[in-house]
């Protein structure tokens, strides 16, 4: 297992709960991608990403018991959806602050209508979003 490189969490930290995302003081984000929960609370704690062997990315967090499966994602749009929000359906419209209207296509994945852009994302918080790809 190889280390890739040594950071911080950007902000905040409660731990893994399946599909958390994790922005780092470098500027990378990375998600989880296997699930695993497992609580705790910590302000910008150290964390590590490392490369094993059969090509997968694990990160590793100070003071968590265990590490977490991560894909690496570019952040394409991040906002807060401003129309009402019944949750996550089939051909579901979303308008954000910024203007954009995103429409749901399939399970965690959308298209913003005005750009014909198609993405994937995932819920941080309850209407909030991050929309981006596998890079």
């Amino acid at each position: 297992m190889n280390l890739v490189f040594d950071s911080q969490i950007d902000g905040e930290f409660t731990g893994f709960n399946g599909d958390t995302v994790f922005r780092f003081m470098n500027g990378q984000v990375w998600q989880q991608s296997t699930y695993h929960y497992e609580y705790h609370y910590a302000y910008c704690p150290k964390a590590s990403i490392y490369h094993n062997a059969n090509g997968s990315y694990q990160l590793q967090v100070d003071g968590m018991h265990s590490r977490v499966d991560v894909v690496q994602i570019q952040v394409v749009t991040e906002g807060i959806i401003v129309s009402n929000f019944n949750g996550f359906a089939l051909n579901n419209t979303f308008k954000f602050q910024n203007g954009q209207i995103w429409k749901q296509i399939g399970q965690n994945i959308f298209t913003i209508m005005s750009l014909g852009l198609t993405l994937w994302f995932r819920r941080c918080r309850r209407k909030r979003v991050v929309g981006g790809r596998n890079g």
